[in-house]
């Protein structure tokens, strides 16, 4: 597996999806422009082909992603590449994610800034330990 080279924000947003079998609906974990983190979407199975609606904050309409396919699975989470935008929601994309981008970066430079003392905090698991489809 290799290594993510690409930028990605942390969301805790809606998102909607429909596929050959039909609807389905989950929340948006995280984003890059090349794809998402969705949580919620147990009946997907690897390379099931979507179309997703983004329900991003300040925005009034969803950003849709005319195609996209499921490239991984792990229990109800999986992972989404975005295959065709057309360009003016890539435009809308585009302007959210930096946005969101700049305010994380802000937070963690801000959260960086002074040690913190957790007391009786345990080892954390790989969050990035998932199901890659072959």
């Amino acid at each position: 597996m290799s290594k993510r080279i690409r930028a990605r924000v942390f969301v805790h947003r809606r998102i909607t999806y429909r596929h050959a079998q039909g609807n389905g609906d989950g929340t948006l974990m995280d984003l890059s422009m090349q794809g998402c983190r969705i949580k919620g979407a147990s009946s997907l199975t690897c390379g099931t082909r979507l179309r997703v609606w983004l329900w991003l904050p300040d925005q009034s309409l969803p950003v849709e992603i005319e195609q996209a396919v499921v490239r991984w699975i792990q229990g109800d989470r999986c992972g989404v590449s975005f295959l065709k935008v057309q360009p003016a929601m890539q435009a809308r994309l585009v302007q959210v994610f930096q946005l969101l981008e700049a305010a994380q970066q802000s937070v963690v430079r801000v959260m960086s800034s002074q040690p913190l003392a957790l007391a009786g905090v345990g080892k954390c698991r790989n969050r990035h330990d998932y199901y890659e489809c072959a």
